[in-house]
């Protein structure tokens, strides 16, 4: 059990030790992953961004997600047969939002283009693990060299997905045998604000 998500981040950092300063950068899935991905930046000497994404609805539902888009990129499950046009338009929307909340979130910064840059990504747990399998489909095709996933607990499921993939690790504190929901190994496991996203952010930076 962890106290909170700081707590589980220190256990966590202490297994990337050998991540320490050297060049890669830490990538936080909002909200909860950034104060993971703070705190591993921060231990492990390492610089933080985000990675936005924003899920794209079936156009007769759009509860029912067929992809996914951020700000480089974008993947779709093509046994929709949707109409191009559609994910197109769908796209450029996604792709407009995602700029503006960037924007709030850093202030005066471009958005990293993780081209040929080995990545750590964090988040504060995985249950389905499908926002992180659109994340790492999109970095794949972003061509970064090595992704590396840091949580502090998965489902058995998840991780066997993410284990999948070719030159992609994951590093996870603990994967329960009854898991139901990622908080079920945090004491404390208070919502993440984006007021307290922006303040990690700016520390993280040095703003």
């Amino acid at each position: 059990m962890f106290r909170d998500r700081d707590h589980a981040a220190g256990i966590l950092a202490g297994r990337l030790e050998k991540y320490r300063g050297s060049g890669n950068t830490v990538i936080a899935i909002p909200r909860g992953g950034a104060a993971i991905g703070f705190e591993l930046a921060r231990i492990l000497s390492l610089p933080l961004e985000l990675i936005l994404t924003q899920k794209i609805g079936h156009p007769y539902n759009q509860e029912y997600p067929i992809g996914m888009v951020s700000l480089f990129g974008a993947v779709f499950n093509e046994d929709f047969g949707v109409d191009e046009n559609y994910l197109r338009i769908e796209t450029e929307t996604a792709k407009k939002a995602l700029l503006e909340k960037y924007c709030c979130y850093m202030p005066g910064r471009t958005p990293l283009n993780f081209r040929g840059m080995t990545v750590i990504l964090a988040d504060d747990g995985l249950a389905s693990g499908t926002t992180m399998l659109h994340v790492i489909e999109m970095l794949i095709r972003d061509k970064a060299s090595e992704i590396i996933v840091a949580v502090p607990v998965a489902s058995e499921s998840a991780v066997k997905k993410i284990r999948s993939y070719v030159n992609v690790m994951i590093y996870c504190l603990t994967i329960p045998d009854n898991f139901y929901a990622v908080n079920q190994v945090y004491e404390n496991f208070e919502n993440v604000s984006d007021e307290e996203v922006c303040r990690l952010l700016r520390l993280a930076n040095g703003v």
